[in-house]
């Protein structure tokens, strides 16, 4: 805790009759404005230093940094002397070719581009190559099932094959399709309708915000034997790391555990 520091400055009638009763009075007013000056640099120096303390450079708790952002440190490494980029003899991570690619295009030489002749299937004919890697234009497929249905013609009674237990409805979406809406709603926090929308623009298909919020349902029911597992780990260790660094919600300072 520091004290407010309460400073006289002196009036231009003080200033006047010091200089009127001589140099004695003068310097006696400057002593005194030197002191008050020490005592407010001092002030300002703990202010300052109080200040600059947070969670890590101090012994305070990382929620007092409130909303403030932290001053960046200047860093400990010393230059290396090595120049930018990749060093010789790193593998990078540069687009390699195929030896196998998906689909193959031969561009022909109809005819010489100096004498127009004919260049057609000739024996000595070689390639030069280049690959283009690309994702293919997505769409949804549909699968229709079928379940025979007949009658016996020994007893007369009435048979019909069994659907795959995961067909249950007329018309339904499929696991791999209802997994990315859940991937990218759950996973990379997309809200519901951008979700809708990615998968409308994407796949050409925009599903409901209801069969999003069902089937991440699905999901957390089908993980939640796992997660159980994981809970009772964190719970029997002795050091669990929750963390007490504050995060803004809506302009305030909140936990996050």
């Amino acid at each position: 805790h520091i004290t407010p520091l309460k400073v006289q400055l002196p009036s231009n009638e003080d200033i006047h009759n010091a200089y009127e009763n001589g140099e004695e009075a003068v310097v006696k007013m400057v002593s005194s404005l030197v002191d008050s000056i020490q005592d407010l640099l001092g002030v300002n120096e703990k202010l300052q230093n109080q200040n600059a303390k947070n969670s890590s450079n101090s012994s305070k708790p990382p929620i007092t940094d409130g909303l403030r952002k932290k001053n960046r440190t200047d860093s400990l490494r010393k230059p290396s002397g090595k120049g930018n980029g990749g060093q010789p003899g790193h593998e990078g991570n540069r687009l390699e070719p195929v030896s196998s690619p998906d689909h193959t295009v031969i561009h022909e030489i109809k005819r010489c581009k100096q004498c127009n002749a004919s260049l057609e299937q000739l024996p000595d004919m070689r390639y030069e190559t280049r690959q283009v890697f690309d994702i293919p234009i997505v769409h949804i497929e549909v699968t229709e099932h079928k379940a025979e249905v007949c009658r016996c013609p020994h007893c007369g009674s009435h048979n019909q094959a069994e659907f795959p237990p995961e067909v249950t409805q007329p018309t339904q979406y499929g696991p791999n399709l209802k997994s990315h809406a859940v991937y990218f709603n759950n996973y990379h926090h997309i809200p519901l309708e951008r979700t809708s929308e990615i998968m409308g623009d994407v796949f050409g298909h925009r599903i409901s915000e209801a069969v999003i919020i069902e089937a991440s349902l699905e999901c957390a029911t089908q993980v939640e034997p796992a997660n159980q597992i994981i809970k009772e780990q964190v719970i029997a260790s002795p050091v669990v790391n929750f963390d007490e660094t504050g995060i803004r919600v809506k302009g305030e300072v909140s936990l996050k555990f």
